[in-house]
């Protein structure tokens, strides 16, 4: 008896350790978002300035979310045959996350209608302004 009841509490704490625990869904950044966490970084890591921790965080933030975006994004452009970007040629090949970046907080200004949109969505828009080939059709 006292097997079947060390099995019975044994699966009752399997069952409820894997039970799911309502959580909100994750929320993706929103240009706006994003453009504040970038706003510090030519300061910050550009022009070599000093800045506040929380600033060091956002522009932190900022170059890790972009530099994911970008990749996967070139990632895509390239293993697609997709070549209606054209990078300006840098020693590493193509646009660096730091250009990204300032690309970026450019079209933000420019764009404030779209501040509530995915930063997804934003730096997508704004590397398609910025690097779109001339002779080449896209999205």
């Amino acid at each position: 008896m006292r097997r079947w009841w060390l099995a019975c509490g044994f699966a009752l704490a399997i069952v409820w350790s894997n039970t799911a625990v309502a959580q909100p869904a994750p929320t993706l950044p929103t240009v706006l978002e994003l453009r504040d966490w970038c706003q510090p970084f030519d300061r910050l890591y550009l022009q070599g300035g000093a800045g506040t921790v929380d600033e060091r965080l956002a522009a932190t933030r900022c170059m890790s979310y972009v530099a994911g975006v970008h990749e996967a994004s070139v990632f895509q452009f390239h293993t697609q045959q997709q070549r209606w970007l054209c990078y300006p040629t840098t020693a590493s090949g193509g646009a660096t996350h730091a250009q990204v970046v300032m690309t970026f907080l450019a079209w933000a200004d420019r764009h404030p209608e779209q501040w509530h949109e995915p930063a997804i969505l934003g730096l997508r828009r704004s590397t398609i302004e910025a690097w779109r080939c001339s002779d080449t059709a896209g999205p």
